[in-house]
């Protein structure tokens, strides 16, 4: 899994964890992947397919999906997200008791809001947290401090912390020569790595988090 010395937390929990590792995604965007993540099974077998060409589509209030289907099994289920796509646009909400979409949000924020959400879950007999976040995704925009690899890098001409800018990147990728371009990709290297790094440190907050509230006592995560 090479995670490296970048993610020591979830290296450590991989180590005491059992590994589901046939696993593979069933589309290659998100929408779709959401799709059949939550509902068990490819779009085409659910009986809908979302399409890039219309990304607003609510997915049909007919296909049953996880959060649903633990709600009839007596949970009370709640959901952070940080992406659109698994949020307002697919019209989630009407799957979940507890509901926070919080639009290309950072890892702190869905800690935050996860952990927020527990004294209402775990009052329950039976409860389901669902924290989606949106990191490592670009724009590579860590706090300062996973950045440090920055400052022995010459500047470029793109603000690599902002989206448009990262699409402008894309447009005019071949402008560049290629001693520019590999200085671009040291930027997005560093940035990349700063991102799984926070990611990492958030998920260890909320675990500690987790496990101070006593919710990991008799759960399966």
């Amino acid at each position: 899994y090479n995670g490296g010395s970048h993610t020591p937390f979830l290296d450590d929990l991989l180590a005491k964890s059992l590994t589901l590792d046939a696993h593979h995604a069933c589309s290659n965007w998100t929408y779709g992947a959401v799709l059949c993540g939550l509902g068990g099974a490819d779009g085409v077998d659910l009986g809908w397919v979302p399409y890039a060409s219309e990304p607003g589509v609510a997915i049909p209030g007919e296909i049953q999906l996880l959060p649903g289907q633990l709600q009839n099994h007596g949970f009370r289920v709640g959901l952070v997200s940080t992406n659109g796509y698994l949020g307002y646009t697919s019209k989630l909400s009407r799957y979940y008791d507890l509901f926070e979409d919080h639009e290309l949000g950072a890892a702190e924020t869905v800690v935050d809001e996860g952990l927020g959400m527990l004294d209402d879950l775990i009052g329950a007999d039976r409860w389901f947290l669902h924290l989606h976040f949106f990191d490592p995704h670009s724009p590579y925009a860590p706090p300062e401090q996973y950045l440090g690899g920055l400052a022995g890098l010459g500047a470029i001409d793109f603000d690599l912390s902002l989206m448009a800018e990262v699409v402008r990147l894309q447009d005019e990728w071949k402008d560049p020569g290629d001693e520019e371009r590999a200085l671009i990709l040291e930027h997005l290297r560093v940035r990349y790595e700063g991102s799984i790094a926070y990611l990492d440190d958030e998920l260890a907050r909320l675990w500690e988090g987790l496990e101070e509230a006593g919710a990991l006592e008799e759960a399966l995560v």
